[in-house]
């Protein structure tokens, strides 16, 4: 194993036996790395204390040329710590979560990381309204297609309805062929979302996350 240093945002932590962790890391570039960080959950271990999601981390590691096999970490030391208490906030595990779920990664998703938590810090607009920005933003990075103008089926203009599986909105007509229907109330806040209109959504917010989560993480 080749020793190396990668500064990046902590991204994920898995438990592993009783008193280790496998983390996952981002760096600058893009790229994930994912460690096996032998004895940070005792009590004593300094790394342990150093490991905060979100947090942004020199981690030296040991790392594997067997892609089958994990890197090890040997040391992280914190650039700028994080508020551990930021670790139970939803719209910061969906953060997490996206960065996880992402199969393909570049630059751009480092700075989507570091702009998403920036705004999630400066709590502008509340934890439900940031997870549906940090939706929103993620559905734009990875290039999910919604149409949000004309009915997806016939392309008429008079639409009323949102459907997930067919990922658009649906006109009267269409919307009562097709059972996968959410009404004017959610495709209002999802075009008010898509506008950048984030302060003029404040009904059915966490149906419109269901959508979105939907979206993002069935696809």
């Amino acid at each position: 194993m080749a020793e190396k240093n990668i500064i990046g945002y902590l991204v994920n932590k898995i438990p592993y036996k009783v008193f280790d962790e496998v983390i996952t890391f981002i760096d600058k570039t893009g790229k994930k790395y994912s460690c096996l960080s032998l004895g940070s959950k005792k009590i004593a271990s300094k790394n342990g204390r150093n490991l905060f999601l979100g947090s942004l981390i020199e981690f030296q590691i040991f790392e594997s040329r067997n892609e089958n096999k994990l890197s090890r970490l040997k040391k992280a030391s914190v650039i700028n710590e994080n508020d551990w208490k930021m670790e139970i906030q939803k719209d910061f595990i969906m953060l997490n979560l996206t960065i996880i779920k992402a199969k393909y990664t570049s630059k751009e998703f480092y700075r989507y990381y570091k702009n998403m938590l920036e705004l999630i810090k400066s709590n502008k607009y509340g934890e439900q309204i940031n997870e549906l920005v940090i939706l929103k933003t993620f559905i734009q990075l990875v290039g999910i297609f919604i149409e949000l103008n004309e009915c997806i089926v016939c392309g008429s203009s008079n639409v009323k309805n949102f459907s997930v599986n067919n990922k658009g909105v649906l006109c009267p007509i269409c919307a009562m062929k097709i059972k996968d229907k959410h009404n004017e109330i959610i495709l209002s806040n999802l075009q008010q979302l898509f506008n950048g209109n984030y302060l003029s959504i404040n009904n059915n917010v966490k149906q419109t996350i269901f959508v979105l989560k939907t979206l993002v993480f069935k696809n």
